[in-house]
């Protein structure tokens, strides 16, 4: 009898220790890692997510998401990193490297006025494109959510979408997507407490990776972090892909969050049409003048 309780006391304690370590020493809550989840080369199919973009220049390259037949928005570091649009691309509908629906040259592209390099705050930019995109049944328009009010609920699951290598030197042929585990504001900005670059606001959705190996370790930025409305069910865009610190489940992904930048993305929309339109009344202009 008293080695039986001996013995269920040690199975306890056991439990307990390995319960600790994967919720402080991993990061992740252990039953977040428990789940059976999608690995990050799991590939995606089109008609799935077919709101999704590839802007690509010589050898670089981000992920971003389509919001209407002119507009691509991705991470403000992205637009940073490609610096102007010479040789820039989206591509669309795309099967794999090499083989899309449509590629279309980028005509402007507007990062975040304020985005700072090396900071986590407004990391958003949009892209405007030469030509109208033309929709159909593996190129769409994503669903932006419009509800910035706490609609997350701890160990959520979302999916993130992007072109992350799969090894340290190699990317895939195809989009991939990987299912990652909510995490709520103060247990975030409690995690990246001791770096001092990281300030996690109301602007930031975190979310821990739930695979630990070398394939999660180099996501491109700007790939669009995915969320199923709880009233229809249907996919809607709520987060861009824009800061992660290693390949382990240590520290969360931080994505920028759309509906927090609702305004933002109007209001440069609008500009980047008045621009268009500033554009062809000078091609107008010239026409007449010869």
């Amino acid at each position: 009898m008293l080695r039986s309780v001996v013995y269920e006391l040690n199975v306890m304690l056991i439990g307990t220790i390995l319960l600790f370590i994967l919720t402080n020493v991993t990061g992740a809550p252990a039953d977040c890692r428990s789940r059976n989840r999608a690995p990050y080369d799991k590939e995606i199919r089109l008609k799935e997510y077919p709101y999704l973009a590839l802007l690509t220049k010589d050898d670089d390259l981000c992920g971003g998401a389509i919001i209407d037949d002119k507009h691509i928005v991705t991470s403000a570091f992205c637009l940073h990193r490609f610096e102007n649009t010479d040789g820039l691309d989206a591509h669309l509908g795309m099967k794999k490297l090499g083989d899309s629906d449509q590629i279309i040259q980028v005509k402007s592209m507007y990062p975040h006025e304020k985005f700072e390099s090396g900071e986590t705050s407004n990391d958003i930019g949009l892209v405007r494109l030469e030509l109208p995109i033309t929709f159909n049944d593996i190129v769409k328009k994503a669903r932006i959510s419009q509800d910035c009010n706490d609609i997350f609920e701890k160990d959520d699951e979302l999916t993130a979408i992007g072109w992350r290598k799969l090894k340290r030197d190699s990317y895939p042929v195809t989009f991939q997507k990987e299912n990652v585990c909510y995490v709520k504001p103060e247990q975030c900005r409690n995690t990246y407490k001791n770096k001092k670059h990281v300030k996690i606001t109301p602007e930031h959705i975190c979310a821990w990776n739930t695979v630990k190996s070398d394939k999660s370790c180099k996501r491109n930025g700007g790939g669009p972090l995915i969320f199923p409305n709880r009233t229809t069910g249907k996919h809607e865009f709520v987060g861009i892909t824009s800061y992660g610190l290693d390949c382990s489940q240590t520290y969360p992904t931080i994505y920028t969050s759309v509906c927090d930048h609702f305004d933002w993305l109007a209001k440069t929309k609008s500009m980047s049409y008045e621009e268009e339109e500033d554009e062809k009344e000078e091609e107008d202009d010239d026409y007449d003048e010869y």
